[in-house]
């Protein structure tokens, strides 16, 4: 409900701060899911991808230096950090 800081006196039953924080509640809600539509549209099979990706390296049967499996997977948590702060 868009109502101006006038009409907003002539509801008794709402307060206009909670009506600004619900709103503020709901324009975040549609940011959060139009980049989560967009990812998904961009990158179709992200999260698929990165799980297969991870599940190849544990699974794997030659056995990759420390440094390079932790390199992998420092890389494959900073891509679901990535994910997120996109996100949100």
């Amino acid at each position: 409900m868009n109502v101006g800081t006038d009409c907003i006196e002539k509801f008794p039953d709402i307060t206009s701060s909670n009506v600004k924080l619900e709103k503020q509640e709901l324009i975040k809600r549609e940011k959060y899911n139009r980049r989560r539509i967009q990812l998904g549209i961009s990158f179709p099979n992200l999260q698929d991808d990165i799980s297969e990706v991870e599940m190849l390296l544990k699974s794997s049967p030659v056995v990759l230096p420390d440094s390079l499996e932790n390199d992998v997977n420092f890389y494959i948590l900073k891509l679901r950090e990535l994910i997120n702060s996109y996100i949100t």
